[in-house]
């Protein structure tokens, strides 16, 4: 369970980023996209969605590469 303390430092910080310019401007895109989406001036459509468009990268379009299970040096 967390403090009061950590309780409001999260508040305090979430407040803090919500009223950071920058998230404010992807905001307003992501408001004016869904907008232009829903008129139908604009589609979107596999990588080109809203919130790419609104951040201004676009998905990977290849393939992601791992190195899958445990490697001993």
């Amino acid at each position: 369970m967390k403090t009061l303390n950590e309780v409001l430092y999260g508040k305090l910080f979430i407040q803090k980023v919500m009223d950071s310019e920058v998230i404010q401007e992807v905001i307003q895109k992501i408001d004016e996209h869904t907008m232009k989406v829903k008129d139908g001036s604009i589609q979107e459509s596999g990588q080109k969605d809203i919130l790419g468009m609104a951040l201004g990268n676009p998905e990977h379009s290849g393939r992601v590469r791992g190195v899958g299970g445990m490697r001993r040096c």
